[in-house]
């Protein structure tokens, strides 16, 4: 079952010469007890100062990141462990290395930091964290 740290490639179209065009995907979140819901947020190449530079991954960051890259925390949405599992059998996405941890720790503190992210995201995010601080 995918975890917090995995990765996940998954296309989105197809360019000129008819490769396929796709973004490196990190869940953020172990799915949660009851829903199996998760945070995943892509991770963009960088091209302008007018993206989001709350976290910024550079190469040997992780091993699919070539260029400078940022968390594009404006598209960080929730889903389901189930359709990200569906996803990867019918082949629409492909298992990538995890992000070392202190790498993931970076992106969960942008989350909360980045004004972009969506206020459904921030949700689920302080739920899960108040769930776990309940369980220690």
């Amino acid at each position: 079952m995918p975890g917090a740290g995995d990765c996940f490639w998954i296309e989105t179209s197809y360019g000129e010469d008819g490769t396929a065009v796709g973004h490196l995907l990190v869940i953020i979140l172990d799915p949660e007890e009851y829903t199996k819901n998760t945070i995943v947020i892509p991770i963009d190449t960088f091209r302008s100062n007018k993206q989001d530079q709350t976290t910024i991954l550079n190469p040997g960051d992780h091993e699919f990141i070539k260029a400078k890259s940022f968390l594009n925390y404006n598209r960080a949405r929730i889903l389901s462990i189930a359709t990200i599992e569906g996803l990867i059998k019918e082949g629409r996405a492909k298992i990538k290395p995890a992000m070392k941890p202190d790498i993931l720790a970076k992106i969960v503190d942008g989350l909360r930091k980045s004004e972009h992210t969506p206020q459904e995201v921030l949700t689920l995010y302080g739920y899960y964290m108040m769930r776990r601080i309940r369980k220690t």
